[in-house]
């Protein structure tokens, strides 16, 4: 189930992230009004479902173990640990919320 936020946005800051094969890519970060609790609670189980996925994902190529998909573990891991973080942040907002 997808959910569609209208917020008020803060601020925009484009993030530059270089690789060492000479890609370089923008990341766009959002600082946006605060949420309701039924919004925030709705994006807590948005980002669950979503870290339930990358968990199985990485489950799958840690049995496959080679070289070739070292790089895609690397970032299955970074997502991961991006979306838990989310996810206490979130946890942490619901909380203090009204």
């Amino acid at each position: 189930m997808n959910y569609y936020y209208f917020f008020r946005v803060l601020r925009v800051s484009v993030v530059k992230c270089p690789f060492s094969n000479g890609v370089t890519v923008y990341k766009i970060r959002w600082r946006i009004a605060a949420m309701d609790k039924a919004s925030l609670i709705a994006r807590k189980h948005e980002v669950i479902a979503q870290i339930a996925r990358v968990r199985r994902e990485l489950e799958r190529e840690n049995q496959r173990a080679s070289k070739q998909n070292k790089r895609r573990r690397s970032h299955l891991q970074r997502q991961l640990d991006a979306l838990m973080s989310e996810e206490y942040r979130l946890r942490l907002q619901i909380d203090r919320s009204k």
